[in-house]
């Protein structure tokens, strides 16, 4: 297995809804690593809350990828997967391609957010004065995730939430191609100011993501749209799959038409040693050539696609 076979690997935890929900290794591995590394600090915290506190913010950032996924539904588009991965949430969706369809499908995530901060101001409002502590700190911690969630997705900078929305909004005033090309140079930007922040302050979660956004912004560029991968990220944790996932489908390509160079090359010299057959005979062949010639017969019929 190659190292970006490697880095692409996740398994599928269930299926709901017509959707797949996988989780990438990396992902298991940060939650092993973070609750092992926090045990041996927290001291006095119940190994409860170590494991509680990484799977409560992964539930709610499912729960913001399903946003998507239903909402894509909702205005006639698709959605196949859901990944968990340790930046967070991927969810591949794909929308018609119209202004409504888009902020539609990109507000999906941040609305279940806001339907759970809502939910939670209600319980805690509705709360007796008795209520236990730690329900209450239980609460807050969900709406705290839920909250930092929903604002940074709002950010204007793909691939967040914030970046799509922005596009569908200016999509009706300037037209498609304007607004996501405005909307890719404000992602640069943002990016280029979280760069600087996050070594200013010597905070390498920032700079990952500051990186991440800046690829996925120039991966939108070069697509144009199309089938969309909705993201949520909670906090920068690892290295992103996705743009290993383009370096391979690169390594993919250029290994393609180096071998197409390769065939085409074997076909011109073949075509010459026949030439060389059709005036002089099979005799005036060196031993070389014929060595070639078989070789190349051997290697056009075993790369020849099957009649």
């Amino acid at each position: 297995m190659s190292f970006n076979s490697l880095m692409a690997w996740n398994f599928k935890l269930y299926r709901a809804f017509g959707i797949d929900v996988r989780i990438h290794w990396l992902l298991i591995l940060y939650i092993v690593v973070k609750v092992l590394s926090t045990a041996d600090k927290a001291g006095h915290i119940p190994f409860i809350w170590l494991i509680a506190g990484p799977l409560i913010i992964f539930t709610i950032v499912l729960l913001h990828e399903y946003g998507h996924c239903i909402a894509a539904k909702m205005v006639g588009g698709r959605a196949d997967n859901i990944i968990l991965w340790p930046l967070g949430g991927l969810a591949m969706c794909w929308c018609p391609q119209t202004p409504r369809a888009e902020f539609i499908t990109a507000f999906g995530g941040p609305f279940v957010n806001c339907l759970m901060l809502a939910a939670g101001y209600l319980i805690r409002w509705l709360l007796p004065p008795e209520a236990p502590g730690t329900f209450d700190i239980f609460l807050s911690f969900i709406m705290d995730v839920n909250l930092t969630l929903l604002l940074f997705n709002l950010i204007p900078c793909y691939p967040l939430d914030g970046g799509r929305i922005f596009r569908a909004l200016l999509w009706p005033l300037l037209g498609y191609s304007k607004a996501g090309f405005y909307t890719i140079w404000l992602a640069v930007i943002i990016s280029g100011g979280l760069m600087m922040y996050g070594l200013i302050t010597s905070d390498i979660s920032l700079v990952f993501i500051a990186i991440f956004t800046f690829i996925q912004a120039w991966q939108e560029k070069q697509t144009g749209g199309g089938y969309v991968t909705y993201s949520a990220i909670p906090a920068a944790r690892s290295e992103a799959p996705p743009i290993l996932q383009k370096w391979r489908d690169d390594r993919k390509q250029k290994t393609q038409k180096r071998e197409m160079e390769t065939e085409k090359d074997i076909k011109s010299r073949v075509d010459r040693i026949l030439d060389k057959i059709n005036d002089a005979g099979m005799e005036r062949l060196s031993d070389e050539e014929r060595r070639f010639l078989n070789e190349a017969s051997q290697y056009l019929n075993r790369n020849s696609p099957p009649h």
